[in-house]
């Protein structure tokens, strides 16, 4: 798949964070972002694909996996 949850909000935030959190679904998105961290981005579908990863990278220099 190519859509990841969030990416459009994330990116807006990369002139204060270089960095962005992945997390298991968009439920997960929503929670985290409500708790105040916005730079949050999930995939849509199973798994993460080698063209959401490279997707990702275009935009962020470091990421974390958290599932």
């Amino acid at each position: 798949g190519n859509i990841i949850f969030n990416l459009d909000k994330a990116k807006e935030l990369r002139s204060k964070s270089e960095d962005v959190l992945i997390v298991e679904g968009y439920i997960d998105v929503v929670s985290v972002y409500a708790s105040g961290i916005k730079n949050v981005i999930s995939n849509s579908g199973i798994a993460l694909t080698e063209r959401q990863i490279s997707l990702i990278w275009k935009f962020f220099l470091l990421f974390y996996l958290i599932l």
